[in-house]
Formats: structure tokens, sequence, C-alpha cells
């Protein structure tokens, strides 16, 4: 179905889509010098309020920072570094994608910047990033799947996905269905495949039936020398399979198993799907049947005794990142929702957690509660991070520490250690 408003459940305001990006128009900026005297090594983006950010290279050694090296962008970008260069994603502000490198300064330089499309609704979301060369960039608003040529940073090929969207019925668009999105989310490279989820969201234009999934948890396997789509795979046990939001990822452990999570229209459906977490096997590419991992009816209350046992629960999983074995994610815990449900700031309802995969347990970390907007979780230095934005303060948390390793100026968005080239 054609995307014109997105209302997501992820912490993003409202933005009409109409009417965005588009003109397929492109700039250059002066690269500056990148020769030494970098001392930065975290790309960060920080929100001010609903509609700004700023985007910088900071000093992850230094116990707080300020946006006046940073470049002020809209707050719901995309923000991401690979091999020296940083990318950035227009996601729901406009329909264009940048390229930056960091000068001697430590300020970020525009390299080039185009629209991905004319339409104004394409929603450039997540790089994933294959290699020094090449890129793939889901295009959630318009259904196609993008790739990158990362040397001059243009768009080598477009990957139609439209066969591979459910109507309401659960139909595909191959087999006759209505809707020609598939709405595709995050990804992971094995085996020299992609693996996309797809999200399967109904996206209608307005809030009745927005974001109710139209069945099936659903992943592309797709060739990455060839772009060509070699199977999709389809679950029943689950639906919205990747979070349709930027910095998404699917898990790969140390096995080569990669575990999908799906988070079952944000909590907005009724009928009975479940999220929670699907895998395909090493050396595998089918969904495990004897695997799912429901967290939608773990109880909570344990960790939360004063908590109403019945709010105790978590309707998704929001940010992910696998280290040393362990799974740790952000939830959505309801009973932690004190203000309004669209209250993304005020709220302090996203929950740091460590998941065993394989056990299917929860164990709720030493930490304090976030709100939706600092949700991510990366590695720096080897040591996991998490964004924070806790009723002591904003900034970038070590594991289980309530007091921020850095304190940040604004609310942090994404993050991600910066490799000097």
């Amino acid at each position: 179905m054609n995307l014109h408003i997105l209302k997501p459940f992820i912490p993003v305001a409202l933005l009409l889509m109409t009417g965005c990006g588009g003109g397929g128009s492109s700039s250059s900026g002066d690269t500056g010098d990148t020769n030494g005297g970098i001392t930065g090594d975290i790309v960060i983006s920080t929100i001010i309020d609903e509609n700004t950010a700023f985007m910088s290279l900071i000093d992850g050694s230094e116990s707080s920072m300020t946006n006046d090296n940073g470049i002020e962008i809209t707050a719901s970008k995309g923000v991401y570094t690979y091999k020296g260069d940083v990318y950035v994603t227009g996601v729901l502000t406009d329909n264009k994608i940048a390229k930056y490198s960091v000068a001697s300064d430590n300020s970020l330089k525009l390299v080039r910047e185009f629209s991905v499309d004319e339409s104004g609704n394409s929603v450039p979301t997540t790089f994933i990033f294959v290699d020094e060369t090449k890129a793939y960039l889901p295009l959630a608003g318009s259904g196609e799947l993008l790739d990158i040529n990362l040397e001059d940073f243009t768009i080598r090929a477009r990957i139609d996905l439209s066969d591979y969207a459910m109507d309401e019925n659960t139909t595909l668009h191959s087999a006759g269905g209505a809707d020609t999105n598939p709405e595709p989310s995050a990804g992971v490279i094995r085996d020299g495949k992609l693996f996309l989820a797809l999200g399967q969201v109904n996206f209608l234009g307005h809030t009745e039936g927005a974001f109710l999934c139209r069945g099936k948890a659903s992943v592309l396997v797709i060739d990455i020398a060839t772009n060509t789509i070699e199977k999709h795979l389809t679950d029943d046990r689950t639906c919205t399979s990747g979070s349709i939001s930027p910095g998404s990822e699917l898990t790969l452990t140390e096995s080569g198993d990669i575990y999908v999570n799906n988070t079952a229209s944000f909590g907005y459906d009724n009928r009975g799907y479940r999220p929670g977490y699907l895998r395909i096997k090493a050396g595998e590419e089918q969904f495990d049947p004897d695997y799912f991992f429901n967290i939608g009816d773990l109880d909570l209350s344990a960790d939360f005794p004063d908590m109403n046992a019945s709010l105790a629960r978590t309707p998704y999983a929001y940010k992910e990142k696998y280290h040393n074995g362990t799974l740790y994610v952000t939830t959505l815990v309801l009973g932690l929702t004190t203000l309004d449900s669209n209250d993304f700031i005020g709220n302090k309802n996203y929950q740091p957690y460590a998941l065993d995969l394989e056990n299917q347990t929860a164990t709720k970390l030493d930490m304090l509660p976030t709100n939706g907007y600092s949700a991510h979780i990366t590695t720096y230095n080897g040591d996991l991070v998490f964004a924070g934005s806790t009723v002591d303060g904003n900034g970038i948390y070590k594991l289980n520490e309530k007091t921020p390793m850095v304190s940040t100026e604004g609310f942090p968005y994404l993050f991600y250690s910066y490799d000097k080239q």
C-alpha cells in the first residue's frame, strides 16, 4: 500500500511523507584535509527536540561532549560510519543519502548527497555494509533495495521487492495480492548472501489499522554477487520482521546462526501474534521449525515487584546488539510508561535486558530505563555501550553502569565507533 503518513511506534515525530525530498538532486562539498590530527573515535547523533539533532565526531575518552563541532540535521535521520567515512540516510525527512569524510579538526565534510528517487516517500533507513565498495540500502517506503557503490557513492542497482509484499489476506503481490510494498527493514550478510527482513506492515496513511502486520514473518535470501533473490522465507508464528527504524540489524552469532527479531505490530496487534525471535541455523536457509523465543509472554514481575503484574511485560524488543554470546536489547516495558504513550522524551520506559537466545531467558540489567529516543546499543573499544536518557542524565553508558561514560548535549540517538583509516 502506498505510504502517505508514517506514524511509527518507533520514537520519531509524525511527518507527512508526500512532498518530501524528490528531485534526484545531488551536491558535493570540500572533503577537507583528512590526513592526521583526528582525535575523535565516536560518530554520534544527538537529538535536541523532535525536529532538531546534531551529528558529530567526538572523543570517547572525554567525560562530556557538546554539539559545537557538529552538523545540524533533522531528528529522524540515520547516521552510520564505515571504513573511515560517515553516511547519513533521510528516513522520514527526505529521500536523500549523504557521505561525509572527516577532516583533521574532527569536523565532518560533505563528499556527496543525492536523492534516491523522485517520489518523496522512499524512506531510506539503514545501510547494510558488504565491503569497501558495496552496501545495501532498504527503502521501507517504496519497497526497493538499493545496491550502493561506496567508491563513487552512486546507485549501482535497484532491486524490486514488490512481488514479495503481502496484503491483508497474506496474499503475495506475485500471486495477485494488492500490496506492492513489503517494507524492507534490517539485514545481515552470511555465506555470500544477504538475509533481508521484511516488515510486511500495514502503512495505510491513517491511524486505523496502521502498523498491523499482514501476517507471517518474512525474510528474503539474496545472492550478493548477482543481487538475485533466491528464496523467500515465511513463518506464521509471528510477524513484522526487523524493526523499521535506523540502526536496526539482524543478529549473527559466532556459530553462524541468524536470529530475526519480530516486533509483531509493535504491540498494536490484538490478533494473537507474539513478538520474539526466529532462528535460521548455520548453513541453512529456512526458519528453524523448532525454535521461537516468545518474549511477549515473559513474566517480568520479579524484576519490577511494585508494578502491576499485567503490565510487567514487553510488547517488543526495540534495539539490539549481540556481544560475547549474549543478545543485549532495549525493550519496552508497559508498566514503565507513566505519561502519554506518545511522549518518547518524558517516558523512561525502555529497559536494557540480556537475552540468552539458547535457553530463551531474559535478565534485567542493572541499568536505569531510558526513553525511546535513546535506546541504541553498540560496542566501543571492545566494551558494550548503551545510549541513555535516564533520570540521571543523557549520555553513553557502559554495561551495568548508571552514570554516563560520556555526557551528551541532547539525547544520544545513534552512535558507532569511528575507525580512522
